[in-house]
């Protein structure tokens, strides 16, 4: 039984939707003023790759289109958003997207631009500095292990055999100390084991890392930043169980 709802969308607060089916040539912009509309929502399900998601931000139909929540969507799918106040070319808020096909990412830590979720996949994702895996559609929780009892930033995705690395930060006799760990999810049986953990820096408090992943080539670059300034750059390439170090700048 379907049932309507009045629904208001503003520039300010605005919920970022996409319509599903054929879209149309134009492009579609949010109105300035806010703006009162009647939707039907019809118990519309999301199911992303075999699999149903659960969300708040429940589809509805307006005007013979079917509206679903993109960011949700793309959280599952294991693509990254990040939202801008304003684009430079249209002069308006918008929200970018990085694809999958896009092989390099820059995954910026120490509070990863705003987000508190990263995407493993399309139903996994890591909650940011808590140092456990989620299942999205069971909402089971999955503890992440440590090598030294720190905390953990995600790196990359899950690739191959659903593998993915995490950085791990700790703390040794006033030094910030940082790990890389190889992790490998077991869906089956919901639990997470270290492949292989490496020391690759350590530094006094207040030095901040960041770290990019070149899954094509499989090499791992670092960049040290003291006072938010860079002040040094490690190339590492992966062999085996191991990075070893390439070039320092």
């Amino acid at each position: 039984m379907n049932k309507s709802q009045k629904l208001f969308i503003g520039v300010v607060s605005g919920v970022l939707l996409f319509t599903a089916g054929m879209m149309s040539s134009g492009s579609a912009f949010a109105k300035k003023a806010t703006e009162a509309i009647t939707v039907n929502f019809s118990n519309i399900k999301l199911i992303v790759n075999g699999s149903p998601i659960d969300t708040k931000a429940e589809p509805f139909v307006y005007k013979g289109n079917v509206y679903a929540p993109v960011a949700t969507i793309a959280n599952m799918l294991g693509v990254g958003q990040s939202w801008m106040n304003s684009d430079p070319l249209t002069k308006t808020p918008a929200v970018r997207f990085e694809s999958l096909d896009r092989v390099e990412q820059n995954v910026q830590f120490e509070g990863m631009a705003g987000h508190a979720n990263y995407a493993l996949d399309y139903v996994y994702y890591a909650v940011v500095g808590s140092n456990k895996v989620v299942n999205s559609v069971n909402k089971k929780e999955i503890p992440l292990p440590q090598s030294v009892g720190g905390t953990l930033y995600p790196v990359t995705r899950m690739v191959h055999t659903n593998q993915f690395l995490a950085v791990e930060y700790g703390e040794k006799e006033g030094k910030t100390q940082v790990y890389v760990n190889l992790y490998q999810l077991d869906k089956g049986k919901n639990t997470v084991k270290i492949i292989f953990s490496q020391q690759l820096d350590e530094g006094a408090k207040g030095t901040t890392y960041r770290f990019s992943y070149n899954e094509a080539e499989k090499s791992l670059t670092e960049r040290i930043y003291t006072n938010q300034k860079l002040v040094g750059v490690k190339f590492y390439q992966i062999s085996g169980n191991q990075f070893v170090k390439q070039e320092e700048m």
